[in-house]
């Protein structure tokens, strides 16, 4: 169960982890499981080579407490991926810093293959 305070914002069975490189577990919950009136949609929008265009919520006043992944990039999903004999693993090389429009074109052109 996820909590804003007393309000209960999702009450899930099924989460998801995901563990990226250098980063803490970032726990998903289903859209289905989240109470959709507790989070108020803000503009920003950030993007992420591996799963897409996030785009974020507020919850009680907490600034971009929640981020959702609408249209994830499909060929990640439930990938797992493995360093294979003799790849090293080398930490991420600086941001593109990429617009919303070139990110959302880059995600376009990925599903399409």
């Amino acid at each position: 169960m996820v909590r804003a305070g007393d309000r209960v914002v999702a009450d899930t069975s099924n989460p998801v982890v995901l563990r990226g490189s250098g980063f803490a577990p970032r726990w998903y919950v289903p859209r289905a499981d989240v109470v959709g009136e507790a989070l108020i949609r803000v503009d920003l929008k950030t993007f992420c080579p591996y799963k897409g265009i996030a785009s974020y919520h507020d919850i009680d006043g907490a600034c971009h407490a929640a981020w959702s992944y609408r249209a994830p990039f499909g060929e990640t999903a439930g990938m797992r991926l493995a360093v294979e004999p003799g790849e090293n693993v080398a930490p991420p090389g600086t941001d593109r810093n990429l617009s919303i429009g070139e990110a959302g074109a880059l995600q376009m052109t990925t599903a399409a293959r």
